[in-house]
């Protein structure tokens, strides 16, 4: 760390960021901070979990001889939204298909005009009525 002169002391960072630019490093980096927990809170609430986001305030020195020339950037990385994985399987052709090929496949549609059976319950065995 460099040596302090003794007489003028450590100057606080706060004060430093609170004043360059006059002031806008403050602003800016207080709206998009409140803008970053905004999304982390949004985000948590409509799909659960821990939300992550990331926050970060950048500065660029350089001094000319005179005078310190200061710049600077605040970057947020908002927290990423879950998506759902999708699958699809590869044919011996090399295209892809979205049906399991292991997956058994029912014949639709099935005629159902006949109406749902009844349930007979006459004491014995409850069954199925035959269909008229």
């Amino acid at each position: 760390m460099a040596e302090v002169p003794k007489d003028e002391g450590v100057k606080s960072f706060a004060a430093f960021v609170r004043d360059s630019c006059d002031g806008d490093v403050e602003k800016e980096g207080s709206l998009e901070f409140w803008g970053l927990l905004e999304k982390i809170r949004n985000t948590q609430e409509s799909f659960g979990g821990t939300r992550k986001g990331r926050f970060v305030l950048t500065f660029a020195l350089s001094y000319d001889g005179k005078t310190l020339h200061i710049d600077h950037e605040v970057a947020v990385k908002n927290p990423k939204t879950p998506r759902q994985q999708g699958q699809a399987w590869l044919t011996k052709e090399g295209n892809y298909t979205f049906k399991n090929p292991r997956q058994l496949e029912m014949q639709f549609p099935r005629d159902v005009s006949q109406g749902r059976p009844t349930v007979v319950d006459d004491g014995e065995q409850p069954r199925m009525a035959p269909v008229s």
